[in-house]
């Protein structure tokens, strides 16, 4: 088996945001050069050693889990990224 990299993670997650048509960056900045939440992007996070999909609110600054299993591997991340994204096909 190949190893699942965070490189694997982002282009899968880089992905999944360009198909709904939302930024590629949780986090940009305003006209004022301020900064402001993008909504609804998908971004991949990481704590406890693990990883997992969020995604940002569509108003505010908060964001929600996707992947329900709180934080796990890579390679689990990695497989529920491909089933969204054949999902969305």
């Amino acid at each position: 088996m190949n190893r699942i990299t965070n490189k694997d993670l982002q282009q899968a997650c880089d992905v999944l945001n360009t198909r709904h048509g939302y930024d590629l960056n949780p986090h940009g900045t305003d006209e004022n050069g301020k900064y402001k939440p993008n909504p609804n992007v998908y971004h991949i996070s990481g704590a406890y050693g693990g990883v997992a999909l969020e995604q940002m609110m569509p108003e505010g600054s908060g964001a929600r889990r996707i992947s329900c299993d709180g934080y796990g591997t890579k390679r689990q991340l990695y497989t529920f990224l491909r089933g969204m994204l054949a999902a969305t096909e």
